[in-house]
Formats: structure tokens, C-alpha cells, sequence
């Protein structure tokens, strides 16, 4: 930047020359707008950690999702193991029953057939 005195002027204000202005507004100009990419770029980066965070999250959310599903999913696989289990005694204790009666009715049927044959008068 030029800076001096105006020929034929006798002051101590110096004198700037247009092209200096020029320079001068463009280097404010460049600072500008280096100013404004920086806040740019610093938005950015805050987007970006924003986006992670939240994909984070998402994915904190999605695995909590799954961990409850699949012990949601091991109680009724446990709870219809039970009932299956439970049915399947019943049916068995019912078949033991049935069986029980059966030969209870058959001893009956021999023990009345012995005592009938006790009660038999002989002729």
C-alpha cells in the first residue's frame, strides 16, 4: 500500500490511492468469506456429529428392540414347552387310569368267578 503526501500539499494526512482501496476491500472480502467457510465448515461438522449421534442412538434403540423380542420369544417358546409337557402327563395319567380300570375290572371279573365258584352248591 502506497501511502505519502499529494504533490502540492501541505498536510499530514496521507493519501491512499484507489488501487489501495481496491486491495483493501478485497482483502476484507477474502476474510470474509474465509470467515464464513470456517462457520460453514463448523456446521458441517456439527451436522455430521448430529447425524452420528442420532444413527447411535437409532441403532442403541434397534438392538434393545431385539433383545426384548427375543426374550419375549424364549417365554412362549418356554411357556408352549410347558404346556405341551403338561398335556402330554395328562393324556399319560389318563391312559394309566383307563389301564387301572381295566385290570381292576378284570380282577373283579376273576374274583367274582372264584367266588361263584365257592358259592357253587355241590350236587
Amino acid at each position: 500500500m502506497k501511502i505519502g503526501n499529494a504533490v502540492g500539499f501541505a498536510t499530514d494526512n496521507p493519501v491512499v490511492c484507489s488501487s489501495d482501496i481496491e486491495e483493501i476491500y478485497k482483502r476484507r472480502k477474502e476474510a470474509k468469506a474465509d470467515k464464513d467457510k470456517e462457520e460453514a465448515m463448523q456446521k458441517v461438522e456439527e451436522a455430521k456429529h448430529a447425524a452420528t449421534q442420532t444413527t447411535f442412538e437409532m441403532m442403541d434403540r434397534h438392538i434393545e428392540t431385539v433383545k426384548k423380542s427375543q426374550e419375549l420369544i424364549k417365554k412362549q417358546a418356554r411357556k408352549r414347552d410347558i404346556e405341551r409337557l403338561v398335556q402330554k402327563r395328562a393324556e399319560e395319567h389318563r391312559e394309566m387310569l383307563a389301564e387301572m380300570a381295566v385290570r381292576d375290572a378284570e380282577r373283579s371279573d376273576l374274583l367274582e368267578a372264584a367266588s361263584m365258584k365257592r358259592k357253587k352248591p355241590a350236587i
